[in-house]
């Protein structure tokens, strides 16, 4: 449901009315609930620090080059694992953290039970 609004203040001291304008909107009432069917998939998290002496904070483009990315597949098949959808970066001043959805590969299986979605929120 959206819903279309517009407010106008005056300022006294400015001798100045202001407008704004906005649109507010909502989800449905019905909640995401995870039944647990499917693939289990490990979320890999890559850390790394950047020098301290560096000037500019590198791009995701220059961060996630294909030969990178090819490195982490590499990475991964020898932990048993394959890269299920494109990896997420958050940089910060300090470094970089790489995370790479993955499931196991054909014939792995993983040692830990796999947890839903609200097993995860509820610790």
């Amino acid at each position: 449901m959206v819903t279309n609004f517009e407010v106008s203040l005056a300022d006294e001291e400015l001798k100045a009315s202001h407008k704004w304008y906005g649109k507010e909107d909502q989800t449905e009432d019905a909640s995401i609930y995870d039944k647990g069917k499917g693939e289990p998939i490990v979320i890999r998290r890559f850390e790394f620090k950047f020098r301290p002496d560096l000037e500019k904070l590198p791009t995701k483009e220059e961060l996630l080059t294909p030969d990178y990315i090819k490195s982490i597949k590499h990475q991964l098949w020898g932990d048993g694992l394959r890269m299920v959808l494109e990896p997420r970066i958050s940089i910060t001043k300090e470094g970089c953290n790489i995370f790479v959805p993955c499931q196991a590969t054909t014939g792995n299986n993983f040692l830990e039970e796999p947890k839903t979605i609200q097993e995860w929120t509820q610790n």
